[in-house]
């Protein structure tokens, strides 16, 4: 027997159809022997009645600024609802369950409404509930402060829910169940020749989730790293095995894992020779850092700096660099592209062989970078599938 959290994404439980098929996972690791607690988000996606994106579609921005206190209380709606219509369909198929919501739970939280932090959990309902046999379903996203008030963890927060209670409860593992076969090498809507992920690394998967790909939060995946909990990615809709996160990688592995990218972001050039006069030329990353703006790419040459931001956090940054009164040139609609594999041997071989291939097809490499564990490369949005096309189809398809 194994005490196994199975989390469900929106995908998974957003029709009657599909929550059947929830259902049937659920009941087949009864079946099995196995002790379980369920984790759900909201039904859905964007523009479903119940999601997220939905519920914060109901109010104004102005109202979403000045009270958010009060929009946590709506958009915790979504996974309250899902918990409790789920639970409703778990009892009409046999299975005894309870949903668990707001305090119910027992994850207690800062008051930094829309990205509070966990703080405690209390898991005395939860394991009463499973002593009796009874499995909890547990509406991710969501936690309480001291004073009861509802909090939200931010986009992606039920998956650090799921990874979080599971390391409390000393879980053997976490499924997490999507509408893939696991993690893919890249994006399938992308590049139809992505192929599915046996088994990946902790770290590998932190960076791939940091930079792009959200199959898994990346706090969530830090938890798991953290607390050596095993991972599991699979597909509600089939049998597929999935992917399998574990705490090694294979010595004998040569290639890549997977690849990641961001799309619409910005790259800004700051010339020397245009600020020469401006003791603010020095400054400004310490104050863009200070502002806590998530800035990346950073070169920085004799006669000038060059970074890359995302458009979402342009405007702030803007206004520093008006307020700077620095010149600066900016190339919008980039892209950014990771390729990702702990322990990357012979890095600028490798950057040579992907800037070549992009090369034969006249894509431009506006900026690049690298760690031991990814290459980074920056191109024009309109190049990105073509540029994720070639690198799978060099670095991947050869396999």
């Amino acid at each position: 027997m194994e005490f196994i959290l199975q989390k469900f994404g929106g995908t998974s439980v957003q029709t009657k159809n599909s929550r059947l098929m929830c259902i049937n996972k659920i009941k087949e690791s009864i079946t099995n022997g196995n002790k379980l607690i369920v984790v759900i988000s909201a039904m859905g996606r964007k523009n479903d009645p119940y999601s997220t994106d939905e519920l914060l579609g109901l109010v104004s921005d102005d109202f979403k600024k000045n009270n958010p206190l009060y929009l946590d209380k709506l958009i915790s709606c979504g996974e309250i609802i899902s918990s409790i219509v789920f639970t409703s369909e778990l009892q009409a198929n046999d299975v005894n369950a309870v949903p668990l919501i707001g305090q119910d739970i027992g994850i207690l939280t800062d008051n930094n409404f829309g990205n509070a932090k966990i703080l405690d959990i209390n898991t005395s309902n939860i394991e009463k509930l499973l002593s009796l046999n009874i499995v909890p379903i547990v509406a991710g996203f969501q936690g309480v402060t001291k004073d009861g008030d509802i909090t939200t963890l931010g986009r992606g927060g039920s998956d650090i829910s799921a990874v979080k209670l599971a390391a409390v409860l000393n879980c053997d593992k976490v499924e997490f169940f999507k509408d893939v076969n696991g993690l893919m090498t890249v994006d399938p809507k992308l590049v139809s020749s992505a192929k599915s992920i046996n088994e990946i690394s902790y770290e590998e998967l932190f960076e791939l989730s940091i930079y792009g790909n959200n199959i898994i939060h990346p706090q969530a995946v830090k938890i798991a790293m953290d607390e050596n909990i095993p991972i599991v990615i699979k597909n509600t809709f089939n049998d597929f095995k999935g992917t399998i996160i574990t705490n090694t990688v294979p010595k004998d592995e040569d290639f890549f894992k997977g690849i990641t990218y961001l799309k619409d972001c910005i790259q800004i050039k700051i010339f020397r020779n245009d600020n020469m006069d401006n003791e603010n030329y020095y400054k400004v990353f310490q104050k863009i850092s200070n502002e806590n703006i998530t800035i990346d790419f950073i070169n920085v040459f004799l006669d000038h700096k060059v970074f890359t931001i995302h458009k979402n956090d342009f405007d702030q940054l803007k206004e520093i660099l008006n307020n700077y009164k620095l010149r600066y040139e900016i190339l919008q609609n980039c892209s950014k592209i990771g390729v990702v594999k702990a322990n990357i041997k012979n890095v600028s071989i490798v950057m040579a062989r992907l800037i070549e291939s992009l090369h034969k097809e006249n894509i431009e490499v506006l900026q690049t970078n690298h760690s031991n564990m990814s290459i980074w490369i920056l191109v024009k949005n309109e190049d990105l599938a073509t540029s994720l096309n070639l690198i799978h189809n060099n670095f991947f398809d050869k396999k």
